[in-house]
């Protein structure tokens, strides 16, 4: 096996992407449940609110319980070559792109990843795009710029 299908290497997110995992997931998990409740109440159904409440609340469990192991799972490494992902909580997901392949390296940050220091970066590819778990502003930079050099030098080879 070569050292992108063991993934050597690799780096994982750091422990405060998992607490902004966990902090978001509750955010969205409270805001479903009030939209929930909302439309029972307003809208005139035969489903108890009780039971809307219930299911809500096991699926934010849910949700929160099996962060921790998601976070356990993600890896990633980028190099001037290759920008290698792997992630998934039951089932594993590994996505392995040359970096010449990659139209567009950007960084998202909204409120909540400022709290925590933490940006995330999406690369954009023409059949699609891929995400890194929030990993630290100085490092997402890094890399966005690693990729974005990787890119712009096969186009001035071509």
């Amino acid at each position: 096996m070569n050292e992108t299908q063991t993934g050597a290497g690799c780096r994982r997110p750091p422990a405060a992407a998992r607490t902004y995992r966990i902090v978001h997931a509750v955010m969205l998990g409270l805001a479903a449940s009030l939209v929930a409740c909302a439309v029972v109440i307003l809208v005139p159904l035969s489903v108890p609110l009780p039971i809307v409440l219930v299911v809500t609340g096991a699926i934010l469990a849910f949700d929160v319980v099996f962060i921790p192991l998601q976070h356990s799972r993600f890896r990633y490494r980028i190099t001037k070559n290759e920008f290698y992902v792997s992630r998934g909580r039951f089932i594993l997901s590994t996505v392995t792109v040359a970096v010449p392949h990659i139209l567009h390296a950007e960084l998202l940050q909204g409120p909540l990843l400022r709290v925590f220091g933490l940006a995330t970066v999406r690369i954009k590819m023409v059949v699609g795009s891929h995400e890194l778990w929030p990993i630290p502003e100085d490092e997402a930079e890094e890399i966005r710029q690693m990729i974005l050099r990787g890119a712009g030098s096969v186009l001035d080879a071509s």
